[in-house]
C-alpha cells in the first residue's frame, strides 16, 4: 500500500468534494496540483482552482471532470456508496477522507474496509493540506 506522500507524488489531479475550509483546495493548488472543486450539489457548481499571477482563483467550468487521481471527501459515511461510485467514474486510485473534527472517528475502520474492498486506496491521515505542503511541485 503506498504511503500518503507517495500517493500525492504520483498524482496530478485532485477532485475536492466538500471540504472543511478553503485551506484544502488552496493548499493543493499552491502545491501545484490540478484541482477541481465540487462547490455545490450540481454540475454547474464545478470550478477549477488555479494559480494566476501568484493568486489562487476559481474558474467555473460547469462540468464534472472525466478523470482524477485522488478524490478528496469531507462527507458522512451515509454517502460512501456514491463516493465509491464517483471515484470509479473518475478512475481515481485513492479516496482521501477528512475525518470529522475531534479525537475519535468511529467510522474510520468502516470507511477503510469499504473503500479498499472497492479496489481503491484509502487515506484519512495526515490531512491532505499538510501532505501537499511536503510535496510542493
Amino acid at each position: 500500500m503506498p504511503t500518503p506522500d507517495e500517493i500525492l507524488r504520483t498524482a496530478t489531479h485532485v477532485v475536492v468534494k466538500d471540504y472543511p475550509s478553503h485551506d484544502v483546495p488552496d493548499a493543493l493548488t499552491s502545491a501545484g496540483f490540478v484541482v477541481t472543486v465540487y462547490d455545490g450539489p450540481d454540475e454547474q457548481d464545478v470550478v477549477v482552482s488555479e494559480l494566476a499571477e501568484g493568486a489562487i482563483v476559481r474558474r467555473p467550468v460547469g462540468r464534472y471532470p472525466d478523470q482524477a487521481d485522488v478524490l478528496y471527501v469531507y462527507r458522512p459515511i451515509a454517502e460512501i456508496e456514491g463516493i465509491i461510485a464517483e471515484a470509479h467514474r473518475l478512475r481515481a486510485h485513492t479516496v482521501w477522507r477528512q475525518p470529522p473534527p475531534g479525537s475519535s472517528d468511529p467510522d474510520s475502520g468502516e470507511w477503510r474496509r469499504r473503500i479498499e474492498a472497492a479496489g481503491l486506496s484509502y487515506v484519512d491521515s495526515p490531512a491532505i493540506e499538510q501532505a501537499a505542503a511536503r510535496i510542493h511541485r
